[in-house]
């Protein structure tokens, strides 16, 4: 196990996975840095198969879960790069639909807005995602209606975006999302990183990349690479920003434990982010 101090210093040592899931315990309680009396910013395992392996120190992503915002990270409950295409190109039609769930009675509205989760279109069924999470109403309806969406939602940008609406109005609840976003300084070209988490069963979780302009009304720049590594470097997943793109995502499921690499270059200049699971 690896455990990274404040001053860049790692200290390792051997431990049984039953004591490394109490110091992981520890350490998302912040309990951990109060017992050792240093700053404790990450820990993660080094598998003993690849012991010359390089040690991957990053952010915790098991922190989202207990919705601790880390330093230099915001959190977001909106998928903001599809909610921006979405702006971009909207049209009349699944704008008046959504107009016309508003009004009426609390169950009127929680009823038409279920139907609208089901929509076929999937700009209306993401738009009624999102704001049945900004009502900020906890309702029992609410909360089910959610739920049935998750269900029965096969497009995967609602779906987290449900999750994520779930995760504002629900917390505990064991199907609910979180994201964060941070911004990447990319020579003369900012941008963001949004990342989401949420449960996919014991052993696992999703994990959903988003990059976008930190000038939101903005397409991203041409020939962006957004590109996940795995532990030991090789390449997981990719994409390139194409013209007219306003975001470009990547999804994947990962065990617990284990770390990867986020890769987001463009032209000369490359940034790397680290997380753990």
């Amino acid at each position: 196990m690896t455990i990274n101090r404040h001053k860049g210093q790692v200290i390792i040592f051997e431990t049984s996975p039953e004591e490394l899931e109490q110091l992981q315990a520890l350490f998302e309680s912040g309990e951990l840095s109060r017992v050792l009396g240093i700053q404790v910013s990450d820990i993660g395992a080094i598998a003993e198969s690849n012991p010359t392996a390089p040690v991957l120190i990053g952010v915790q992503l098991r922190q989202w879960f207990q919705q601790n915002v880390l330093d230099k990270w915001e959190a977001e409950a909106t998928l903001i790069g599809t909610f921006l295409a979405q702006e971009m190109n909207n049209t009349s039609s699944w704008s008046e639909e959504l107009e016309g769930a508003r009004g009426g009675s609390r169950s009127q509205v929680i009823r038409r807005y279920m139907e609208l989760l089901d929509n076929p279109d999937k700009q209306v069924s993401f738009q009624a995602a999102l704001e049945l999470g900004e009502t900020g109403n906890p309702h029992p309806a609410i909360i089910q209606a959610l739920v049935k969406g998750l269900q029965t939602c096969h497009h995967e940008e609602t779906s987290w975006q449900i999750a994520l609406s779930l995760g504002e109005l629900a917390p505990n609840h064991p199907q609910a999302a979180f994201a964060q976003h941070k911004t990447i300084e990319l020579a003369e070209q900012a941008v963001e990183l949004l990342v989401g988490v949420k449960r996919n069963s014991e052993e696992q979780i999703d994990v959903l990349l988003q990059v976008y302009s930190t000038e939101l009304e903005d397409t991203l720049p041409e020939g962006l690479e957004l590109t996940v590594l795995d532990e030991a470097g090789q390449v997981w997943r990719k994409t390139t920003a194409q013209p007219g793109d306003y975001y470009n995502q990547v999804g994947l499921t990962t065990p617990l434990g284990k770390g990867f690499t986020v890769e987001l270059e463009l032209g000369d200049v490359r940034v790397r982010e680290n997380f753990m699971v």
